[in-house]
């Protein structure tokens, strides 16, 4: 639901050594952040102010969210969907943020089929 999720030492970091680095709590890869994308965000905050994007909607809105998730991205699905006027909030159970699924892709997972079969009911059901 928030796009700037990178907090001061990381923005710190960014403008002391040009590069910053996020954990990536799946992987546990160290992610680089540049300066441009710091920017971009700072520069387009009102365009990136999702919940406020979601609020003006006047189409359905499909939010599919892993339940096992990382807690900040479980809070943005409610966010999103308490924000948006024709929003429908589908748990995957037993998901976190890939559906299960792993890299390189070996098999689809069933979270992954559960995802894809929501959406494309709701796809075929509102487009």
């Amino acid at each position: 639901a928030h796009v700037d999720i990178f907090g001061a030492d990381v923005r710190r970091q960014v403008e002391e050594e040009g590069v910053g680095y996020v954990m990536n709590g799946r992987t546990g890869q160290k992610m680089p952040i540049e300066k441009v994308v710091l920017d971009d965000i700072d520069v387009n905050a009102r365009q990136y102010d999702l919940l406020n994007c979601v609020a003006q909607l006047n189409v359905p809105l499909l939010i599919v969210q892993g339940r096992e998730d990382f807690p900040r991205l479980v809070k943005g699905a409610e966010s999103l969907n308490e924000h948006a006027r024709q929003a429908v909030l589908y748990w995957v159970d037993g998901a976190g943020h890939t559906f299960n699924m792993v890299h390189p892709h070996k098999e689809d997972t069933s979270e992954f089929l559960e995802a894809l079969d929501v959406t494309t009911k709701f796809f075929k059901e509102h487009f």
